[in-house]
Protein backbone atom coordinates (compact mmCIF):
# COMPACT_ATOMS: atom_id res chain seq x y z
CA UNK A 1 0.00 0.00 0.00
CA UNK A 2 1.01 3.50 -0.45
CA UNK A 3 1.45 6.20 2.52
CA UNK A 4 0.45 9.15 1.75
CA UNK A 5 2.62 12.06 2.57
CA UNK A 6 2.42 14.01 5.95
CA UNK A 7 4.26 16.98 4.45
CA UNK A 8 2.66 20.09 3.74
CA UNK A 9 2.11 20.89 0.06
CA UNK A 10 1.85 24.15 -1.67
CA UNK A 11 -1.38 24.77 -0.47
CA UNK A 12 -0.27 24.44 3.19
CA UNK A 13 -2.23 21.24 3.67
CA UNK A 14 -0.51 17.88 4.18
CA UNK A 15 -1.26 14.98 1.51
CA UNK A 16 -2.54 13.15 4.55
CA UNK A 17 -5.20 16.20 5.04
CA UNK A 18 -6.16 16.64 1.57
CA UNK A 19 -6.86 13.02 1.37
CA UNK A 20 -8.96 13.18 4.71
CA UNK A 21 -10.87 15.94 3.33
CA UNK A 22 -11.69 14.41 -0.10
CA UNK A 23 -12.58 11.04 1.88
CA UNK A 24 -15.12 13.37 4.09
CA UNK A 25 -16.90 15.08 0.66
CA UNK A 26 -17.07 12.15 -0.77
CA UNK A 27 -18.83 10.37 2.02
CA UNK A 28 -21.31 13.49 2.57
CA UNK A 29 -22.05 12.97 -1.49
CA UNK A 30 -22.92 9.34 -0.77
CA UNK A 31 -24.61 9.56 2.25
CA UNK A 32 -27.77 11.72 1.34
CA UNK A 33 -31.26 10.19 1.27
CA UNK A 34 -31.44 8.10 -1.53
CA UNK A 35 -34.68 8.96 -3.80
CA UNK A 36 -37.72 6.60 -3.56
CA UNK A 37 -37.91 3.17 -5.19
CA UNK A 38 -40.37 1.60 -7.34
CA UNK A 39 -41.15 -1.49 -5.13
CA UNK A 40 -42.68 -3.36 -8.37
CA UNK A 41 -40.24 -2.78 -10.63
CA UNK A 42 -37.80 -3.77 -7.78
CA UNK A 43 -39.69 -7.05 -7.30
CA UNK A 44 -39.95 -8.07 -11.02
CA UNK A 45 -35.54 -7.22 -11.08
CA UNK A 46 -35.17 -10.06 -8.17
CA UNK A 47 -37.74 -12.46 -9.65
CA UNK A 48 -36.00 -12.00 -13.15
CA UNK A 49 -31.96 -12.47 -11.45
CA UNK A 50 -33.48 -14.97 -8.77
CA UNK A 51 -34.32 -17.08 -12.21
CA UNK A 52 -31.58 -16.39 -14.11
CA UNK A 53 -29.37 -17.60 -11.56
CA UNK A 54 -31.19 -20.98 -11.13
CA UNK A 55 -30.48 -21.81 -14.43
CA UNK A 56 -27.79 -24.73 -14.60
CA UNK A 57 -24.36 -22.80 -15.42
CA UNK A 58 -23.41 -23.52 -18.97
CA UNK A 59 -19.41 -23.80 -20.19
CA UNK A 60 -19.81 -22.68 -23.64
CA UNK A 61 -17.47 -19.54 -23.35
CA UNK A 62 -14.37 -20.37 -25.77
CA UNK A 63 -10.85 -20.61 -23.67
CA UNK A 64 -8.68 -17.32 -23.89
CA UNK A 65 -5.85 -17.77 -26.41
CA UNK A 66 -2.00 -16.60 -26.15
CA UNK A 67 -2.59 -14.95 -29.66
CA UNK A 68 -5.76 -13.46 -27.90
CA UNK A 69 -3.68 -12.13 -25.23
CA UNK A 70 -0.82 -10.72 -27.16
CA UNK A 71 -3.22 -8.70 -29.32
CA UNK A 72 -4.55 -7.24 -25.82
CA UNK A 73 -1.51 -6.41 -24.37
CA UNK A 74 -0.28 -4.90 -27.09
CA UNK A 75 -3.30 -2.47 -27.37
CA UNK A 76 -2.63 -1.50 -23.48
CA UNK A 77 -1.58 2.07 -23.05
CA UNK A 78 1.38 2.57 -21.12
CA UNK A 79 0.25 5.68 -20.39
CA UNK A 80 -2.33 4.33 -17.14
CA UNK A 81 -1.18 4.56 -13.71
CA UNK A 82 -0.65 1.69 -12.09
CA UNK A 83 -3.21 0.18 -9.05
CA UNK A 84 -2.63 -1.11 -6.17
CA UNK A 85 -0.24 -4.50 -7.29
CA UNK A 86 1.91 -1.58 -8.73
CA UNK A 87 1.89 -3.73 -11.85
CA UNK A 88 2.18 -0.86 -14.85
CA UNK A 89 0.77 -1.64 -18.34
CA UNK A 90 4.15 -0.64 -19.65
CA UNK A 91 5.55 -3.93 -17.42
CA UNK A 92 2.89 -5.85 -18.61
CA UNK A 93 3.60 -5.02 -22.30
CA UNK A 94 7.14 -6.65 -21.68
CA UNK A 95 6.20 -9.96 -20.08
CA UNK A 96 7.53 -12.62 -22.35
CA UNK A 97 5.79 -15.33 -23.75
CA UNK A 98 6.17 -17.58 -20.41
CA UNK A 99 4.36 -15.04 -18.47
CA UNK A 100 1.43 -14.04 -21.03
CA UNK A 101 1.05 -18.21 -21.49
CA UNK A 102 0.65 -18.16 -17.35
CA UNK A 103 -1.98 -15.22 -17.82
CA UNK A 104 -3.85 -17.36 -20.45
CA UNK A 105 -3.98 -20.39 -17.60
CA UNK A 106 -5.04 -18.12 -14.99
CA UNK A 107 -7.62 -16.22 -17.19
CA UNK A 108 -9.05 -19.75 -17.94
CA UNK A 109 -9.27 -20.92 -14.71
CA UNK A 110 -11.25 -18.13 -13.91
CA UNK A 111 -13.72 -18.47 -16.91
CA UNK A 112 -13.90 -21.84 -15.75
CA UNK A 113 -14.87 -21.19 -12.34
CA UNK A 114 -16.89 -18.27 -12.94
CA UNK A 115 -14.34 -16.57 -10.63
CA UNK A 116 -12.82 -12.64 -10.40
CA UNK A 117 -10.05 -11.99 -7.91
CA UNK A 118 -10.97 -10.01 -5.49
CA UNK A 119 -7.66 -7.95 -5.32
CA UNK A 120 -8.65 -6.99 -9.35
CA UNK A 121 -11.60 -5.41 -7.98
CA UNK A 122 -10.28 -3.11 -5.37
CA UNK A 123 -9.33 0.26 -6.68
CA UNK A 124 -7.15 3.13 -5.33
CA UNK A 125 -9.20 6.64 -5.36
CA UNK A 126 -6.75 9.79 -5.68
CA UNK A 127 -8.11 13.26 -6.12
CA UNK A 128 -7.02 15.17 -9.50
CA UNK A 129 -6.98 18.42 -8.75
CA UNK A 130 -8.97 20.68 -11.11
CA UNK A 131 -7.09 23.89 -12.82
CA UNK A 132 -7.72 26.93 -11.43
CA UNK A 133 -9.64 25.59 -8.50
CA UNK A 134 -8.76 25.88 -5.02
CA UNK A 135 -6.45 23.45 -3.76
CA UNK A 136 -8.08 23.55 -0.42
CA UNK A 137 -11.53 23.03 -1.24
CA UNK A 138 -12.30 19.17 -1.57
CA UNK A 139 -14.85 20.41 -4.51
CA UNK A 140 -11.20 20.98 -6.46
CA UNK A 141 -10.57 17.42 -6.90
CA UNK A 142 -11.94 15.19 -9.17
CA UNK A 143 -11.75 11.57 -7.78
CA UNK A 144 -10.63 8.24 -10.12
CA UNK A 145 -10.34 4.74 -9.23
CA UNK A 146 -6.97 3.17 -10.41
CA UNK A 147 -7.75 -0.29 -11.07
CA UNK A 148 -5.62 -3.37 -11.40
CA UNK A 149 -4.38 -3.82 -15.29
CA UNK A 150 -4.95 -7.71 -14.98
CA UNK A 151 -8.15 -7.01 -13.87
CA UNK A 152 -8.95 -4.90 -16.69
CA UNK A 153 -7.30 -7.65 -19.09
CA UNK A 154 -9.72 -10.29 -18.12
CA UNK A 155 -12.27 -7.57 -18.24
CA UNK A 156 -11.55 -7.09 -21.79
CA UNK A 157 -12.00 -10.73 -22.39
CA UNK A 158 -15.11 -11.17 -20.58
CA UNK A 159 -16.87 -8.66 -22.57
CA UNK A 160 -15.57 -10.16 -25.47
CA UNK A 161 -17.52 -13.87 -24.19
CA UNK A 162 -20.60 -11.84 -23.13
CA UNK A 163 -20.65 -10.10 -26.31
CA UNK A 164 -20.17 -13.15 -28.49
CA UNK A 165 -22.79 -15.24 -26.55
CA UNK A 166 -25.51 -12.31 -26.54
CA UNK A 167 -25.29 -11.82 -30.16
CA UNK A 168 -25.40 -15.90 -30.67
CA UNK A 169 -28.42 -15.63 -28.29
CA UNK A 170 -30.13 -12.63 -30.45
CA UNK A 171 -29.59 -14.65 -33.50
CA UNK A 172 -30.84 -17.32 -32.60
Amino acid sequence: MRRVSAYPTPCGHSDAEIAECLADSIETQCSHASPPHDIAHISRIEEEVLQKTSLEPKDDLAPVSLSEIQTLVKSLNTRKAPSLDDISNKAIKCFSIPWLSLLVVIFNACLKNCYFPPAWKEAEVIGIHKSEKPRDLPASYRPISLLSGLGKLFEKILKTRLSDHLLGKALS
